[in-house]
C-alpha cells in the first residue's frame, strides 16, 4: 500500500533537514522518514511497506546509494517503488549507471533553497499522482 512518506536516504544532516524543510511547506502532509546509508535502504522498505517515493544519495560511507539502489532492484516486492537519485554528482557516468540500476529520476541537488523547494514539488507532485492513478 503506497502512504504519504518519502523515504531519503542521505547521510548528511544539513541535506535531511533541508529536504525536510522544502517539503514541510510544498507538501505538509507528506511524512519524511530518514536512513543515512546505502545499507539501511532494503531493511527499511522490508519493515516498513512502501512509501511514495525514494530518495536517494549516491555518494554515502558503506554501502552506496548505487549499490543500495541495485539491491532494492533486485527484490520483485520494491520493483515498483519510485527511487530517484537525488545527488550532487553530475557525472554522466553516474547518471547513465543509476537509470541502468532502475532509478526512476534522477535530481542533482540544487545550491539553493528555493530551487531544492521547485524541484522536490515537481517530484513529489509528480510521483504521489502517479500511485493514485
Amino acid at each position: 500500500m503506497v502512504n504519504d512518506v518519502v523515504l531519503l536516504v542521505e547521510d548528511s544532516d544539513e541535506d535531511v533537514e533541508a529536504v525536510r524543510r522544502a517539503l514541510r511547506v510544498t507538501h505538509p502532509a507528506v511524512r519524511v522518514e530518514h536512513v543515512s546509508s546505502g545499507g539501511e535502504l532494503v531493511p527499511w522498505l522490508s519493515a516498513s511497506g512502501r512509501p511514495a517515493l525514494v530518495l536517494l544519495d549516491l555518494n554515502m560511507p558503506g554501502l552506496d546509494g548505487q549499490a543500495a539502489l541495485q539491491a532494492a532492484r533486485e527484490r520483485a516486492e520494491f520493483a515498483e517503488i519510485p527511487i530517484v537519485v537525488f545527488t550532487s554528482s553530475t557525472r554522466s557516468g553516474d547518471v547513465d549507471r543509476a537509470f541502468e540500476a532502475g532509478a526512476s529520476g534522477y535530481l542533482v541537488k540544487p545550491l539553493s533553497f528555493q530551487l531544492l523547494q521547485q524541484s522536490l514539488a515537481r517530484t513529489v507532485t509528480y510521483w504521489l499522482t502517479k500511485a493514485e492513478a
